[in-house]
């Protein structure tokens, strides 16, 4: 390991044995499971979680194929040089992103994890998402009807599969908080009662983030789940992970390149949050304190009526991001 190598190694460690328990404790990688997909956006929960779990398949399950999924669309972040072609003004902005794609790439592939290219599934593309009202919204439509896609086809082949997503407690943090503001002080039985409109859209917008560690995408004819490793980390411990291991990143170009309104509301909420958990990063910060626990900021909202169960979330995704009334409302 790079870095202060005692530091780094205690903070690998304490960081694995949470990773570790929420795989054990929610079964996300069950026995017969062959492969592991793992969506490699390029940031750094997708880094660490893809890290952790190379150190699973060395340490529980040797004969666990891994494999690092990369969708192509936004081109003008994963493919830059298609998207700009002939525009020279963007030839140092192109040259930059390339490099760091293609170091990514390299960098898997030598730590012995093949990675793949997966494009968007039509009609969704670069223009269907620039031109969307909430373009982050319509990406993630794109992004997880292709996923689901290759998942589908994996499975055709005979394939036991789940798709692993770098979901963190920031992330988890955000879709409660959502939830709560959009809850107008009623319960989620309320919304599924007099409100169904309502309570389909929490549905979706809480099986994107997932806040449950593991769910049924809803493809047709099959069990395959997603699950989130690193549900238990915060963004502040998979940062100075990342740094401290020097590990390769994919920059996220939308905003510097077409504004604000390419900068989702969980930006700031990630900013907020990470900004107001910055004690002092410790071993006894990573096993402690309120951010530690996990299931029962779960459980809090589920008392409360805030956080649909589980079994409302289970089977939603596919169906909803392949319901043209769904994605219109984001063109």
């Amino acid at each position: 390991m790079n870095g202060n190598t005692e530091y780094v190694q205690a903070l690998f460690e304490a960081v694995y044995a949470k990773f570790k328990k929420t795989i054990d404790d929610y079964d996300l990688i069950p026995n017969d499971i062959e492969k592991v997909c793992i969506g490699m956006s390029g940031g750094k929960d997708a880094q660490i979680m893809s890290l952790l779990l190379l150190e699973y398949k060395k340490r529980e399950r040797n004969d666990l194929e891994l494999e690092l999924l990369t969708v192509t669309t936004p081109s003008w972040k994963y493919q830059p040089d298609k998207y700009y072609k002939g525009d020279s003004s963007k030839n140092e902005y192109v040259t930059g992103q390339k490099k760091a794609i293609n170091d990514n790439m390299k960098f898997w592939e030598e730590k012995g994890i093949p990675t793949k290219n997966v494009d968007f599934v039509p009609p969704i593309n670069d223009d269907a998402i620039f031109n969307a009202e909430k373009p982050c919204v319509m990406c993630f439509i794109g992004l997880y009807r292709s996923l689901c896609n290759y998942l589908e086809n994996e499975h055709k082949k005979g394939k036991k599969v789940v798709l692993s997503i770098g979901i963190t407690k920031f992330d988890l943090l955000y879709v409660l908080e959502s939830l709560t503001i959009r809850s107008n002080g009623k319960t989620w039985k309320y919304d599924k009662e007099n409100n169904p409109a309502k309570y389909y859209f929490n549905r979706l917008q809480t099986s994107f983030f997932s806040p449950y560690p593991k769910i049924l995408l809803g493809i047709p004819d099959t069990d395959i789940c997603k699950i989130t490793p690193i549900i238990n980390l915060t963004d502040n411990e998979t940062r100075e992970l990342a740094n401290q291991l020097k590990l390769p990143r994919i920059p996220d170009p939308c905003a510097k390149l077409h504004g604000d309104r390419f900068v989702s509301d969980k930006r700031y909420f990630d900013g907020y949050l990470a900004g107001t958990t910055t004690e002092d990063l410790n071993l006894d910060h990573i096993n402690s304190g309120f951010f530690s626990d996990y299931q029962s900021l779960l459980d809090t909202f589920s008392r409360v009526g805030i956080l649909p169960p589980k079994e409302d979330i289970d089977n939603i995704l596919y169906k909803a991001i392949n319901d043209e009334k769904i994605v219109s409302i984001y063109k």
